[in-house]
């Protein structure tokens, strides 16, 4: 089998890629990176018809069955009809991976406890792969966060949420297109921040950077009637907030055990003992 060059941005021109994801930033995103490394990226959505012949004389197929990581990773996992409709993407995904040349497949999923289905499918065809599970990036939190946003915000210390530059997510797909150890399901490296630290490192990927103010949870429910009522509407941060806050993509939180009721027998020896020790004060 062929492998890829991994020599960075001079690999040679007659490496040729199909890169199968929906319209957005993700797609544009991994295209231009791949092009400046040295492949031939060719663009498709995975509903496109006859994908088969889009992958001839193709040596990898890179797919990613979601255009944004970042509403993914909210979400937690696809809704059922998402599911059914990414599993028969797959499944055409895969039938054209048997066109001639094509090598391998990398797969770009989000790091949810979704997409099970996916990892099953594409275990089981036979062709190597290499299967990348990625974090929001956090470009695409700056895009969803950051529109409009004042000169200065104030968010909460709170809630936790992993992600990831596009350079790193970048840099993990060209290494799985030249690695030798296949057949693995690998993370992105991604950190891991709480709400205000989140925002803020997204803040750096803008050229007009906010400053970004982590304050206590308590300190955030008061300022923030205050900053609606300054700007006369919501800041499209804190609504941003109210999503990550409001859903799964923060670890859950394991619930006290509940108090058992103490046994008959024990709770009569406690309170007589408490009665002798009244009357002994």
């Amino acid at each position: 089998m062929q492998a890829f060059d991994g020599s960075g941005a001079n690999v040679s021109a007659g490496r040729k890629v199909l890169l199968v994801a929906p319209k957005g930033q993700l797609r544009r995103r991994l295209a231009r990176g791949l092009e400046r490394r040295g492949y031939q990226v060719t663009r498709v959505k995975p509903d496109t018809e006859d994908l088969f012949s889009r992958a001839l004389g193709k040596q990898a197929i890179v797919f990613a069955p979601t255009g944004n990581l970042l509403e993914a990773q909210l979400a937690r996992e696809n809704e059922a009809g998402e599911a059914e409709s990414t599993s028969t993407r797959t499944t055409e995904v895969l039938r054209a991976s048997n066109a001639p040349g094509v090598e391998l497949i990398v797969c770009v999923l989000p790091l949810t406890d979704g997409y099970h289905s996916v990892v099953g499918q594409v275990k089981r065809h036979g062709k190597p792969y290499v299967i990348l599970r990625a974090p929001a990036l956090l470009e695409e939190v700056a895009e969803s966060a950051l529109r409009d946003a004042p000169f200065h915000l104030w968010l909460p210390r709170s809630g936790a949420m992993s992600a990831a530059a596009s350079s790193t997510l970048l840099e993990a797909v060209s290494d799985a297109l030249v690695t030798e150890q296949q057949g693995r399901e690998n993370a992105v490296t991604a950190g891991h921040y709480h709400l205000a630290g989140l925002v803020e490192a997204a803040a750096f990927t803008r050229r007009r950077r906010p400053h970004v103010h982590a304050v206590p949870p308590l300190l955030y429910r008061w300022v923030r009637p205050m900053a609606r009522w300054l700007r006369g509407g919501e800041p499209v941060a804190m609504s941003f907030a109210d999503r990550v806050l409001g859903t799964s993509a923060m670890p859950r939180q394991r619930s006290a055990p509940a108090a058992r009721p103490l046994p008959r027998e024990l709770g009569g020896r406690l309170r007589v003992s408490a009665r002798i020790e009244r009357a002994g004060a």
